[in-house]
């Protein structure tokens, strides 16, 4: 293996905690992508994290690792092994409450990630995870703020 110079550019704004929706975009090595959505918000702790959390998390070996976890599972390849892997990060969706009301904004956080990973499986995008489970309504003015944004990188996205 050669050794080469590689350059990682991190916004400074995806290092603040709060709730965020995000989407990996998997290169396979064989071709085609398949695609992860999430969302930033603990339930256990009732604090959210950055997206840039998230991303170590994904990307390292521990048991949060669900992308890894899923791309060895589902495409039977490595990450490493995969021709790219980009991450698009939306937030913040709503910022992070105070302990009373974080319970009911992760809800509404949640069903917007429901929704973005079914429009993006219903248009035809290969996805790794299951579907999310939301039971809150959908907000739609923040619905269709998120969906254009996202629009911009998946252009099925409807």
């Amino acid at each position: 293996m050669t050794a080469e110079m590689y350059h990682l550019s991190v916004p400074p704004p995806i290092l603040k905690r709060n709730f965020w929706l995000y989407v990996w975009r998997v290169a396979l090595p064989s071709g085609g992508c398949a695609h992860y959505v999430g969302m930033t918000g603990d339930t256990g702790s009732a604090r959210t994290q950055s997206a840039a959390n998230r991303v170590a998390a994904h990307l390292g070996f521990g048991i949060a690792s669900a992308l890894r976890k899923y791309v060895k599972e589902k495409k039977r390849t490595d990450l490493e092994d995969c021709r790219s892997l980009d991450f698009f990060a939306f937030g913040p969706v709503y910022p992070e409450p105070a302990q009373p009301d974080y319970r009911t904004t992760r809800g509404k956080v949640a069903a917007l990630e429901k929704h973005l990973w079914k429009r993006m499986k219903d248009t035809g995008y290969d996805m790794l995870n299951a579907e999310p489970q939301a039971t809150a309504t959908l907000d739609e003015d923040r619905w269709n703020e998120i969906c254009g944004s996202f629009r911009r990188h998946f252009a099925e996205l409807r």
